[in-house]
């Protein structure tokens, strides 16, 4: 099977798809599509990043987090983990640093600790937060 083709030398570049066609007249050519971009993966653990843009600009690619459009929530948290490497324990007037939720990656004062809750003081606004989302300094 012949196929007739008047290749440009754009249609060159590999990045183009072929796709070989039979038209209505019988002859056979090749068609050129661009090949599709493909979702944003973790770089560690390959799983889909979600709420990551395909295209757009830079700000419209990465989620509003720490490794936001990086890397998966799973990875950013044994990130922010091994950055706190410092396993301690959870008490009043210690410094932390918040593991979970959209403000993960912040340092936060422990104001006081109730059962498996802490409050804790950021930005000057005081929370009830999980003992589990803090990792002390």
């Amino acid at each position: 099977m012949k196929i007739v083709h008047n290749m440009s030398p754009s249609h060159k570049s590999r990045s183009w798809k072929r796709r070989a066609v039979v038209t209505p007249g019988g002859t056979n050519k090749l068609r050129f599509t661009r090949e599709k971009k493909d979702f944003a993966h973790c770089p560690s653990c390959g799983q889909m990043l979600h709420g990551v843009a395909i295209e757009g600009s830079a700000s419209e690619k990465r989620t509003n987090r720490p490794f936001g459009g990086q890397l998966c929530s799973s990875c950013m948290r044994a990130v922010l983990r091994q950055e706190s490497e410092n396993t301690g324990v959870i008490e009043p007037g210690r410094e932390a640093i918040k593991i979970a939720g959209h403000d993960a990656g912040e340092h936060v004062k422990i104001i006081k600790v109730e059962g498996k809750f802490a409050v804790v003081e950021s930005r000057k606004k005081q929370r009830r937060v999980n003992v589990k989302h803090l990792e002390p300094l």
